[in-house]
């Protein structure tokens, strides 16, 4: 079997796992859940992609900008710093501190 690649815009991609499930008792909590990259808009311009980084475990928590967990809300409990503390506009820069998580999360920094 080979592999391919498949290119897709990037407007077509909607959820990039950075980090899976594990399921280990013994797993930090947001790596237990898995950390993911996912595609959201603005709640003001839904023309304006953005990305969260998350992880499913209950409650759910949003990565910010500090490296740090935020518990999740309601959307419309919401207030607009949550959104520029909790959402990247450059793909790319979600994915890195997507990764920057993981890796604390594991022990290293």
């Amino acid at each position: 079997m080979t592999e391919e690649t498949m290119t897709l815009p990037l407007s077509d991609l909607k959820q990039v796992w950075v980090h899976p499930p594990s399921r280990d008792p013994s797993t930090p909590h947001a790596l237990y859940y898995g950390v993911f990259v996912q595609q959201c808009y603005y709640l003001m311009d839904a023309n304006h992609v953005a990305w969260a980084v998350q992880h499913g475990g209950s409650p759910n928590e949003y990565l910010n900008k500090a490296g740090e967990w935020e518990d999740d809300t309601m959307p419309s409990e919401r207030e607009a710093d949550f959104y520029d503390r909790c959402r990247w506009s450059d793909f790319g820069e979600a994915i890195a501190a997507a990764q920057k998580a993981v890796e604390k999360a594991k022990g290293g920094e």
